[in-house]
């Protein structure tokens, strides 16, 4: 059966939703064309903004490049409930990393007020939620604020950094992906949260479900760097078997 590119285009979407992945090859013979063909669609719906290319096919792209005041005001509840879950691993005298984010600043607002805790954050909305917390000291790792994310990156903030020690480090990430590993929106973003695994003794991924299986344009790190991810509860089991199948710690909040 021949279809018109935008049938086809539509269709791979519906597929990438139900599968969370596209292969080119696959695409290739399911439609009756050749793979330069499926590459082009593919490349027209990179352009679109609504998928990410990789080898071989393309995966979800990451809602995460919008800016954060747009970010801040979708999925409140879910984001929440992930920082709930978040905010009970930490425990009393622990230093912490917090990525930007806007489920970060949930979990700054959600550390439990009788617990002593020293934040370490390059954002500026996670640094002002923790600073409302009776006992917790900030420490904000400065450079340039991306007016975008409001957060701080680059040369400064890495060699800040690297003289602190962490117990745990939560990360924010625009993307996790079984074969791609963990993904961010920015290069400096990326670096500093793979040099916050390095610096922690446990790393900690939150991702709601538009997350999974996504992909930014930057690698942060592989998915073993992380000890545990916590995603929504509204999850499917046969979303998150894959994720456990790594060694991960799935928690559904």
């Amino acid at each position: 059966m021949i279809r018109s590119p935008e049938e086809r285009r539509r269709m791979m979407m519906d597929l990438l939703e139900r599968e969370g992945r596209l292969q080119a090859a696959s695409l290739a013979v399911d439609f009756d064309v050749s793979e330069d063909t499926i590459r082009r669609d593919l490349a027209q719906l990179a352009e679109a903004g609504v998928v990410q290319r990789v080898h071989g096919g393309a995966v979800p792209a990451s809602t995460g490049l919008d800016p954060y005041l747009i970010r801040r005001r979708r999925g409140g509840d879910a984001k929440r409930a992930i920082a709930q879950a978040a905010a009970s691993m930490i425990r009393d005298r622990q230093i912490v990393f917090l990525s930007g984010g806007t489920t970060l600043e949930l979990l700054a607002r959600s550390i439990p007020p009788l617990i002593r805790v020293t934040v370490v954050t390059p954002s500026a909305p996670v640094a002002i939620a923790a600073a409302d917390h009776p006992q917790a000291e900030v420490i904000i790792i400065g450079g340039r604020l991306d007016k975008t994310d409001l957060d701080t990156g680059g040369a400064v903030a890495l060699e800040a950094l690297r003289g602190i020690r962490c117990d745990m480090a939560f990360l924010g990430v625009c993307g996790i992906d079984i074969e791609l590993g963990l993904t961010g929106t920015t290069y400096e973003g990326s670096a500093l949260k793979r040099a916050a695994i390095a610096a922690s003794g446990e790393a900690v991924a939150l991702a709601t479900i538009d997350k999974l299986g996504a992909a930014g344009p930057y690698h942060v790190d592989r998915i073993g760097a992380v000890s545990t991810l916590i995603t929504e509860a509204k999850v499917p089991e046969g979303r998150l078997q894959p994720y456990r199948d790594t060694g991960l710690t799935v928690v559904a909040a």
